[in-house]
């Protein structure tokens, strides 16, 4: 199954500055059903490129996984 990752982007809360600072979260899902998330990161990134690396790593180790477990 084709996997792809989104990564959402959301301010967290505002503790008095202006402007609220970005928080980041990844999500994988199925090429052929994007509405719904396979897996979703738990905790909070504070760029893109390390929401998109946590969502990478986890594709990794469930590929990996199901090698195994076809082995």
């Amino acid at each position: 199954m084709p996997l792809k990752i989104r990564v959402l982007g959301s301010h967290k809360a505002n503790r008095g500055g202006v402007v609220p600072p970005w928080t980041y979260h990844a999500e994988v899902f199925d090429d052929a059903d994007a509405s719904k998330a396979v897996w979703t990161c738990e905790h909070d990134h504070e760029s893109p490129q390390l929401a998109h690396g946590c969502a990478a790593n986890w594709i990794e180790d469930a590929e990996q996984e199901e090698k195994e477990q076809t082995a």
